[in-house]
């Protein structure tokens, strides 16, 4: 007997040039990929402000607007985001459906993810910054974050 095991993968598309997420995305779709990741904001930028908020939700939208629910889209924000505005981008995002927000704030500011997992029904996802088994154990213990 003969077992198939599907894995859903993602390509990385960066995202350091706005302009050139949904190419990127176009890109990976037409060789195979049914899921991206990429960074929040363009070359790292910090979210501190609104305008900055509605920036991230453009490239997303892009993606969602010329895939719709074809493609599923990972969004890493590196820790980049000020705390207040984690909860903003996170709910406006959410209508994007992505498939997950990775490192909405830094490790270190671990008892913020609560917050921001409180305020919205979007799968959140860290852990590369994390080394040590305590560190996991924390966010284990939170119930917070979603992916590892």
């Amino acid at each position: 007997v003969q077992h198939v095991i599907k894995i859903k993968v993602y390509s990385w598309i960066g995202g350091d040039r706005p302009s050139e997420v949904a190419e990127q995305a176009q890109d990976r779709f037409d060789r195979g990929f049914t899921a991206v990741k990429m960074n929040a904001t363009e070359e790292l930028h910090y979210i501190d402000s609104y305008q900055k908020v509605d920036e991230v939700v453009e490239r997303v939208a892009s993606i969602r607007e010329r895939f719709g629910d074809a493609m599923d889209i990972g969004v890493d924000f590196h820790g980049r985001v000020h705390k207040p505005m984690a909860k903003v981008l996170a709910k406006a995002l959410e209508p994007f459906h992505p498939m997950f927000l990775e490192e909405v704030v830094l490790p270190e500011n671990e008892e913020h993810f609560k917050e921001v997992a409180d305020s919205v029904a979007v799968p959140l996802a860290t852990g590369e910054r994390l080394y040590t088994r305590w560190q996991f154990k924390n966010l284990f213990k939170q119930g917070t974050v979603d992916i590892i």
